[in-house]
Order: C-alpha cells, then sequence, then structure tokens
C-alpha cells in the first residue's frame, strides 16, 4: 500500500518479529525481537518517505478503548489478525464509525484462505458470516504460524517440543496471493469514485466474499484440479461468493 502512494498508517500489533516470521516477512534478521510496528514502519518510509505512520504496540484485545480511538478517525480498517476474538471487535468498531474494513486469514499451513470486505450497513458484516453459516466458526483450522499462538491453544503442562509441532507455517508464496487481494481491495475502496488507473476494479469487485485455494488439501481437499477448467472451483483461482447482509444478525441486524 505504501508502494501505491497511501501516505498515512496506523499500525497496530503488540508482537515482536520472530525467527519463525522472518522467512514469509517483509522484515528479515536484523529486525529480530523488534515490534512488527517499528520494523514495518521503517519498511514503509523506505518505500514511501513521505509516508506518515503511528504505531500502537497494543492487543487489541486487551486495550479495546485505545485501539478503538486509534482507529476512529482512519479512511479504511486493514484486518490481518490472527484470531476471531479481534476480528469481530474491529467488526463493531467499523460498524460503529461507519468505516469500511477489509479481513484476511490462511487456514492451516496456508492451504488457502479468505478475503471479506465490509461496508457498513450496505453490505455484511464480518459477523454475518457466521450468522449466515457461510464460514462457521470452528469449522476449518485457523493457521498456527508462531508459538506464542500454539501456547495459547496448549495446556501449561505441555512441552515446548509438542508446541513445536503444533505450529503449522504457510510458505510466502501461499500467503502472497491472499495478503495481495486485500491490498487491491484496499487501494480501490481508498479511490472509490475517483479517476484513478484501477478505477475499472470497481465493477470487478462486486462481491463481499472472496475464497482462494492453495492447494487441494485441508478444507479444499474435495476442490477440482486446476488444468484447463472454468466450470468448477479449483486452486489458485480467486472465486466471488454471494454473501447477502443477514437481516437478524445481533451485530448488524435490525
Amino acid at each position: 500500500m505504501a508502494k501505491a502512494g497511501v501516505g498515512r498508517f496506523v499500525l497496530i500489533d503488540f508482537d515482536r518479529l520472530e525467527l519463525s516470521n522472518v522467512s514469509r516477512h517483509v522484515c528479515g534478521i536484523s529486525d529480530l525481537g523488534r515490534y512488527k510496528t517499528f520494523a514495518v514502519r521503517d519498511a514503509i518510509g523506505d518505500k514511501n518517505p513521505d509516508a506518515h505512520v503511528s504505531t500502537l504496540e497494543i492487543d487489541v484485545n486487551e486495550s479495546r478503548a485505545e485501539c478503538a480511538q486509534a482507529l476512529s478517525k482512519v479512511d479504511l480498517i486493514v484486518c490481518a489478525s490472527d484470531n476471531d476474538r479481534s476480528r469481530f471487535f474491529l467488526n463493531e468498531i467499523a460498524l460503529k464509525h461507519k468505516i469500511t474494513a477489509i479481513f484476511g486469514r490462511a487456514i492451516t499451513r496456508a492451504a488457502g484462505g479468505d478475503v471479506l470486505r465490509v461496508r457498513p450497513f450496505s453490505g455484511p458484516c464480518y459477523s454475518c458470516l457466521y450468522s449466515l453459516n457461510v464460514r462457521q466458526e470452528g469449522s476449518d483450522d485457523e493457521e498456527i504460524s508462531q508459538r506464542s499462538q500454539a501456547k495459547k491453544l496448549m495446556p501449561e503442562y505441555t512441552s515446548e517440543q509438542e508446541i513445536s509441532a503444533v505450529i503449522q507455517i504457510g510458505l510466502s508464496s501461499d500467503i502472497a496471493p491472499i495478503s495481495n487481494l486485500m491490498v487491491k481491495l484496499a487501494l480501490v475502496e481508498l479511490s472509490r469514485g475517483l479517476d484513478s488507473g484501477i478505477a475499472s476494479l470497481e465493477e470487478d469487485f462486486v462481491a463481499d466474499f472472496y475464497i482462494w485455494a492453495n492447494r487441494r488439501d485441508s478444507a479444499y481437499v474435495n476442490w477440482s484440479k486446476l488444468e484447463f477448467g472454468f466450470n468448477k472451483p479449483t486452486i489458485l483461482r480467486w472465486y466471488g461468493a454471494r454473501v447477502q447482509r443477514d437481516a437478524s444478525c445481533l451485530v448488524c441486524g435490525q
């Protein structure tokens, strides 16, 4: 987004860069141990020196008031967190302040993922995906990419070897398509109605929910081979799914 000319960022993350992050992160070995917000702030500055970047080193689930205040005046929320509790909370912030939000995630070992655009009260919100059973809670596994995530899922007495076995890191090339679509959607939202070079994409991005599979594995085991066909869901292609706003949704409904 910085390389495309976005000039103002609010980065929120309490995590520090770990060795397991480096293989698929924009930042490298020289940033090990640093807050990811600081490392990414410097990376943004290398690409767009005029960008203004503010950071918050907080857990959004534990510092909700501070997070809500920081995001109340932004033009767009991009949620790339690794748990549903934070996504539900950011969804509430987006609805409260009528801010468009982009949610993206990868599932086990980045076998695939999905992206949701929330345009408050004119389309489905994040909670609608559950109330409409488009994405049932617990129906597929979140990607567990680092030790801190694994520890939360395991009992206190779990050995380090067992914790390491739970970590399921996806390849950088498998993360890239998901983050790339999030960026494209973000740029289209930020330039809607303007005579931009990507204005034509407004006619393509009519769906709010998008599904991607990197390989026929996990939730996508029954998908068709890529080969030559277009009439069935296959790997390595984006699919826009029809998801309507749920009138009985407990968060955005009537």
